[in-house]
């Protein structure tokens, strides 16, 4: 059920594992390796608390499924915490920095009207609704399937 992009996420970061723990067989892994993985990382990769979290749960997800496929007992990875994440606020624009855009992108000289409207609606979205660029891009694509259906 994992997109093509998280299947090569996790052959990354299980590659990277290997690499660097030194392990060859699946039942090596144990709660010591992968402390140990994640503490050299810190210490010497300088790992944030964010790419401690990721590499511990692409290795949760992975011994999940050596578990499921029966090739190890236990998944060690789900017994190590994972780091708490600093808070911090989203990087947005101010009010005068998003009616500049919004006044050059009513004001830019377009070859077709449509275009004018259509990236007054983009630059809009991203303003007013503070949506993600994925997020715009799936909403315009459910948007043209139900044009072409109806």
């Amino acid at each position: 059920g994992n997109t093509p992009r998280t299947i090569k996420w996790l052959n990354e970061t299980i590659r990277y594992f290997i690499k660097g723990t030194g392990v060859e067989t699946i039942q090596e892994i144990d709660r010591l390796v992968i402390e140990n993985w994640i503490i050299k990382g810190k210490l010497e990769k300088e790992w944030s608390a964010k790419t401690i979290r990721t590499r511990i749960s692409s290795l949760r997800l992975f011994l999940d499924w050596c578990v499921h496929q029966e090739l190890i007992d236990k998944n060690s990875a789900k017994d190590i915490t994972l780091p708490k994440l600093p808070k911090k606020i989203p990087r947005h624009l101010s009010k005068s920095e998003s009616l500049t855009l919004l006044d050059w992108t009513r004001n830019y000289r377009y070859s077709y009207k449509f275009e004018r409207i259509r990236a007054i609606g983009i630059i809009s979205m991203f303003v007013f609704t503070g949506m993600r660029l994925q997020e715009l891009l799936n909403l315009l694509f459910q948007m043209s399937e139900e044009l072409l259906l109806n």
